[in-house]
């Protein structure tokens, strides 16, 4: 009977987890001393009757264990003994535990046959909910000690990384040859996955790391998938060469065909802005294209050696060749716009080769061409210059529609024109 009045508690160095008492009876009188991080669970017949999980010393009278009380069927408020079996649970964390996994299948899509890889770490944990950890974990142990318990958690974890890493291979494009840039991400997914599976046992992984993967290098199948992926990486580099090459020769005709077409717009673009100043300086200036081309002839006679002879010969031809009808009127009308523009006079830069021109015609009868003298085709004004003139009253009203010239500026060029007639 002298068990029944002891204290029960469990002094541990907190390297073990579970602790049961090796007493079974007890008194309404006993003592329970529960300290901290530490969690006591009584069960009866193989179902947990209560539960002490704050840190305090508790008297087992029937007040404190009210579950049991009625289980047992205790009487209120009596000294009594009773049966149960009492479990100590350590919920400090537990650092340090090493994991290791070897011969996870690893296949690349392109390449059939499996290689081996390892990988290893470290992870802490603590208990986090006793009832669950107990009935899911520890009641299914037929040995109970420490280190079963150990194994029983590493072998647990083990499965679960391969299964993951598994998964983790086929939802993920992974280059073997490089998979150490991968370690912090493959920790984090397993991290993840790994403590959604042991929160399940009412275990909190509070640590997961990842120190080392494993790749089996000197295995046979590894050596051979490295020439494979060799090969393979040969060919590719031949193609990339040859699409790069395609593709720098595409981009320099591209270039070729934008800087053409680039120089062909400017050009373009250079000529009608020369067009429209040229239009907009001779809208100013009151003159025509026609007139223009007029003036350029004129200059040219001028500055020609010989312009005397050649003027005087083409006013001879222009007016003594009527048979030529329009055509002829045109040529002398030009000649004579021209030369009036500029104030050059036929007569007044007459020559000996002029003189002569004309005595070749004396004796000859010019009725019949539309010309009766060489008089009288000097002092009548050619048609065209009636012509020109009107073009040229048209043109400055055109100009002072425009805004160009003022109203008075008008009127003084206009009489300067009906001033020739």
């Amino acid at each position: 009977m002298k068990a029944m009045f002891e204290v029960i508690k469990y002094d541990s160095d907190n390297s073990n987890l579970v602790y049961k008492y090796p007493v079974e009876d007890f008194n309404t009188k006993s003592r329970l001393v529960v300290q901290q991080a530490q969690e006591a669970i009584f069960y009866y017949r193989g179902q947990m009757a209560d539960r002490f999980e704050i840190p305090d010393t508790y008297v087992l009278d029937s007040q404190n264990i009210p579950v049991l009380r009625h289980l047992i069927n205790l009487p209120f408020g009596k000294e009594s003994p009773f049966h149960a079996v009492v479990y100590f649970i350590n919920k400090t964390e537990q650092t340090n535990n090493k994991w290791g996994c070897g011969d996870i299948p690893y296949v690349d899509q392109a390449y059939p046959i499996p290689l081996k890889t390892g990988i290893s770490g470290e992870y802490n944990f603590k208990v986090s909910n006793a009832e669950i950890f107990m009935n899911k974990l520890v009641g299914t142990l037929t040995e109970f000690s420490s280190e079963k318990l150990k194994n029983t958690l590493d072998s647990f974890l083990k499965s679960r990384v391969i299964n993951h890493l598994s998964k983790y291979y086929q939802e993920n494009t992974i280059d073997i040859f490089v998979v150490e840039s991968k370690i912090e991400e493959i920790a984090n997914y397993l991290a993840t996955k790994i403590k959604e599976d042991f929160y399940d046992y009412g275990i909190e992984i509070t640590k997961f790391v990842v120190t080392s993967f494993v790749k089996h290098e000197d295995s046979p199948e590894y050596k051979r998938y490295y020439e494979f992926r060799t090969q393979q990486q040969a060919i590719i580099d031949i193609q990339n060469a040859g699409e790069r090459a395609v593709a720098e020769t595409q981009a320099r005709m591209n270039v070729s065909v934008i800087e053409q077409t680039t120089q062909q717009d400017l050009d373009a673009r250079s000529k009608k802005v020369d067009a429209e100043a040229t239009k907009y300086k001779r809208e100013v200036e009151g003159y025509t294209y026609q007139q223009e081309r007029g003036f350029d002839v004129a200059e040219k006679t001028a500055q020609n050696e010989g312009a005397g002879n050649f003027a005087a010969a083409g006013m001879g031809v222009g007016m003594g060749i009527g048979a030529m009808g329009a055509a002829a009127q045109t040529v002398g009308g030009l000649y004579n716009d021209a030369l009036s523009n500029i104030g050059f006079n036929a007569q007044q830069q007459s020559s000996p080769q002029v003189t002569q021109a004309n005595s070749m015609f004396e004796g000859i009868d010019l009725s019949g061409v539309g010309l009766e003298s060489t008089e009288k085709a000097e002092t009548t004004p050619p048609t065209n210059a009636k012509a020109s003139r009107k073009e040229r009253l048209l043109e400055i009203k055109e100009l002072l529609e425009e805004g160009i010239i003022t109203q008075e500026e008008y009127n003084e060029k206009r009489k300067e024109i009906l001033n020739e007639i």
